[in-house]
């Protein structure tokens, strides 16, 4: 009876050790599409549902509308590690993708938040 009582609590313990690692321990972002902080411009036009903001109707003539509806579906999952050969240069809002090619418009208009890193050289809200 002893023994397994010992058992029990131990395993316990040992349960609820783990436990408490795994709910501590902190990841990088591992998602993919347009972020909401800082806003993207995706999620930007999505938001205003691609009314009164002139970027946003600017980005749909040159691109289609159905991109502020997959505003999460900007990602490159084929990348491979090699993001800059595929993402080539003036390409990085629309993620090397032709259906995202509207947000990609050099424009004076769209919204800029100010960002930087942190002590740690992190970026985080």
């Amino acid at each position: 009876m002893f023994y397994v009582r010992t058992f029990v609590i131990k395993s316990t313990i040992l349960s609820l050790g783990i436990a408490f690692c795994l709910l501590a321990q902190t990841s990088l972002a591992s998602a993919h599409g347009a972020p909401e902080y800082p806003i993207s411009r995706q999620y930007n036009c999505y938001k205003h549902q691609g009314q009164a903001l002139s970027e946003c109707v600017a980005a749909i003539a040159f691109g289609g509308a159905q991109a502020i509806y997959d505003w999460n579906g900007v990602n490159q999952a084929a990348a491979a590690g090699n993001h800059r050969a595929v993402v080539p240069d003036g390409k990085l809002c629309a993620g090397g993708q032709e259906k995202f090619k509207g947000f990609d418009l050099a424009r004076s208009d769209w919204d800029a938040t100010p960002w930087s890193p942190n002590a740690s050289g992190r970026y985080e809200p």
